[in-house]
């Protein structure tokens, strides 16, 4: 009998459909990429597929425009090679990681029944009772205070003008980025700068991204300094022994595009789990949770009031762009 594995697991290049790229989708070259997935699949058949990518895929709009368009054809191509898909987002801290981490997971099995989704085990409406099942969140600063002192050449401390900036920030905030005007925020649509935000140390941590400017944390003297590469490490559930080679960049570059541990290993007991059972199932995907549907809905309607405007204030700002000379374009790393 030749030899199949139990699991085949990986994570497509999330870039052409995560919030912090261009998102392209699949007129991106890596967007298409999850295609060789599907080939691997096929050639290898193992028992069970796990899939992970960005939120963001749930939405990603297919070729022919449709929002969710990219999901459908993930969920065909394999259900085209005898794989039948159960989707779900779910977020890491609610499987006891300190770090608020939402992403799109994918089992997909052959003629076995699809496995379920382990249950949450931490919740952030949980309390502290010994008595109850579900746990309440591990936050950042439990996490920081089980941590030895960060090695003083990995810290970075804001610029004297950068601390300025943020001394007034309530943790959970950061400076803001300049304003978008769309056509129902006619004052701005506002958000953070990802490479000046004040973290809350009562929750879990951020999404960690796998950009060298991470959070800051405010320390007991006032003073601030930024997650270092060990921490966030640690908040993605890495070993505190794991070595990591290249710069600094590389390391958090590599720290962020990887799945998170905790959830990970709760993903890993139920797929173990199910591979010992071995039940035959029906051989149907399982519907939608109705949290994409919602999501679906709501980027329609989004799209309708400010898709035209938008999309007229990204061609004048192209036009803009290419009529300023190179030296007169602003730092963006001050």
């Amino acid at each position: 009998m030749r030899w199949r594995p139990d699991l085949l697991a990986g994570g497509p290049p999330c870039q052409p459909f995560s919030s912090a790229g261009h998102q392209r989708g699949l007129h991106d070259p890596r967007g298409q990429l999850f295609l060789e997935f599907v080939r691997l699949a096929a050639e290898l058949k193992p028992r069970f597929i796990l899939f992970e990518n960005v939120a963001g895929l749930v939405t990603a709009k297919g070729l022919d425009g449709q929002p969710g368009g990219v999901l459908e054809l993930v969920q065909s191509s394999f259900e085209e090679i005898g794989y039948f898909c159960r989707f779900a987002l779910l977020n890491a801290a609610d499987y006891g990681a300190p770090q608020r981490r939402v992403r799109l997971f994918m089992i997909a099995a052959a003629n076995e029944r699809l496995p379920e989704f382990p249950h949450p085990t931490h919740s952030k409406a949980a309390s502290a009772s010994l008595f109850d099942e579900i746990k309440p969140w591990f936050s950042l600063g439990d996490f920081l205070a089980s941590c030895a002192d960060p090695d003083p050449s990995d810290v970075v401390r804001p610029s004297s003008r950068r601390a300025a900036e943020m001394a007034e920030l309530r943790p959970g905030t950061g400076l803001k980025a300049g304003g978008i005007v769309e056509a129902n925020r006619p004052g701005g649509h506002w958000g953070y700068r990802q490479d000046s935000f004040l973290a809350d140390l009562s929750l879990p941590s951020r999404t960690i991204r796998a950009a060298s400017t991470p959070d800051f944390v405010r320390l007991a003297d006032g003073s601030m300094r930024r997650l270092t590469w060990s921490e966030c490490a640690g908040l993605q559930g890495f070993p505190g022994a794991w070595h990591f080679q290249g710069n600094a960049s590389s390391k958090f570059r590599q720290i962020g595009n990887a799945v998170q541990g905790q959830i990970a290993y709760a993903i890993g007991i139920a797929l173990g789990t199910a591979a010992r059972q071995a039940k035959r199932g029906k051989a149907e995907s399982a519907e939608w949770p109705a949290s994409f549907h919602r999501r679906l809905r709501y980027t329609v309607a989004e799209a309708e009031v400010n898709g035209e405007h938008r999309a007229a204030a990204k061609a004048a700002k192209k036009r803009v762009a290419g009529s300023v000379p190179v030296d007169l374009v602003a730092d963006e790393s001050l």
